[in-house]
């Protein structure tokens, strides 16, 4: 599902990406199965990975799942969540050299993902996946997605047991 951010989201794209994704998932399941998306419970998710600022001032690289259900809800109504995995700080050094290097000529489209920087400065590293080079090997992106996953379950049962 297309996310309508840059590669590279910043602060909030990163959650509005999710939320995209989650909606344009929704909106294919209710196409596709129009009998099911009346009378059945659902849940559609989506997940946006991005740079996100915090409060003191250190970039982090994070996901943001999003989901879109009824679950408890009246007719025709949904609700929304976003849970977070857990944030990889981004060195000053790394995120400045990006910065430098990922926007086109026009200044405004980002072309480049902190992956592919930091690839370019650690070419042993694997774009797609800079979370095990910055955690030396510990933890893979795929781990981050797990936990954030088994979050978002967990919020969906409560949700399930409040109904």
């Amino acid at each position: 599902m297309p996310s309508g951010v840059p590669p590279e989201p910043l602060n909030e794209q990163t959650e509005q990406g999710a939320t995209n994704r989650a909606a344009a998932a929704l909106k294919q399941f209710q196409e596709l199965h129009t009998d099911l998306a009346r009378s059945s419970s659902f849940v559609a998710f989506g997940i946006e990975n991005g740079l996100v600022q915090s409060d003191n001032k250190e970039w982090k690289d994070i996901a943001c799942i999003h989901a879109i259900t009824n679950v408890g809800c009246d007719n025709n109504q949904t609700r929304s969540f976003s849970v977070w995995s857990d944030p990889l700080p981004i060195s000053d050094e790394t995120f400045a050299y990006w910065k430098s290097h990922a926007y086109a000529a026009d200044g405004v489209t980002i072309l480049l993902t902190i992956g592919d920087t930091i690839t370019a400065q650690h070419p042993e590293s694997d774009p797609k996946d800079p979370h095990k080079f910055l955690t030396g090997g510990k933890r893979d992106r795929a781990d981050f997605l797990r936990e954030a996953v088994e979050r978002a379950k967990a919020h969906l049962a409560g949700l399930m047991k409040s109904a």
